[in-house]
């Protein structure tokens, strides 16, 4: 697992990319699916609150095919659309910490990636124009780690089922609602937390708790991950299975991108 780091100061560019790098680097997991823990919980549930493993299997599955997402965690806002169908997802990240502002943003079709890297003077000192979508040569970045997405298949580019890689007590106490807790010391895939934040939370970070509101279809709508600054998580889903069509950016905004770029994968 790779650190999901927050924005920080402007002077630290590459840390800065850092956040939007490893809060979105891929570590495909063995097992797509949803791990239940066999632990029994402590206390029995109310005789109306059911077993809620198959709906939120059945949520997270949905997810393959394609949607529109915005989340929120440790002060950064990522909003993006996924179209596996069609091998293409794109996401814009951005965060604001002790007044400095940053946005990043990915879209990739089949192999092509664009780049767009906002960091004000940070950016600019290298020539970096705001606005300006850099084509990246997937050839040029030796780890394919730092990349954004996992488009290798038709599966959730994103991996959101790997973060919940160990739930444990999962319950629906009514037909939208699906809770339960994830151990996110087991958690896998492009959103899962940083080893050293897991060690800090303590025994907190094996029993999180998370809240999964459904559709009348019974797909993801909104989902909460409690925890500290770092491992909290906030995802409002939308238009699940009907992602609206990914464009490459306009050939006028778009240049190759330079080594001032790439530095950034390194």
């Amino acid at each position: 697992m790779k650190r999901r780091r927050v924005i920080v100061a402007g002077a630290v560019a590459l840390a800065l990319l850092s956040l939007t790098l490893t809060g979105c680097v891929r570590s495909a997991s063995a097992a797509r699916g949803i791990g239940v823990l066999t632990s029994a919980p402590t206390t029995s549930p109310s005789p109306s609150v059911v077993d809620g493993a198959d709906a939120f299997d059945t949520a997270m599955i949905s997810l393959d095919q394609g949607y529109a997402v915005v989340v929120k965690y440790a002060g950064l806002t990522a909003t993006g659309r996924m179209d596996p169908t069609h091998h293409a997802a794109t996401v814009d990240f951005v965060g604001l910490e002790d007044g400095v502002h940053g946005d990043v943003a990915f879209t990739q079709i089949g192999a092509a990636l664009w780049m767009k890297i906002d960091l004000g003077t940070v950016s600019r000192r290298d020539g970096i124009e705001p606005k300006i979508w850099y084509r990246l040569a997937l050839s040029k970045i030796a780890d394919s780690d730092a990349l954004p997405f996992d488009l290798e298949d038709a599966g959730d580019p994103l991996r959101v089922s790997d973060l919940f890689s160990a739930v444990a007590d999962v319950r629906q106490p009514d037909p939208t609602h699906v809770t339960g807790t994830v151990d996110l010391s087991q958690a896998d895939g492009s959103l899962s937390p940083d080893p050293a934040d897991v060690d800090d939370a303590g025994p907190a970070a094996k029993a999180e708790p998370f809240t999964l509101v459904l559709d009348e279809s019974g797909r993801p709508a909104h989902l909460h991950l409690s925890g500290n600054h770092y491992l909290a998580m906030d995802f409002a889903f939308s238009h699940v299975g009907s992602p609206s069509p990914i464009k490459a950016p306009a050939a006028s905004d778009v240049r190759k991108a330079t080594s001032a770029v790439y530095q950034f994968f390194e």
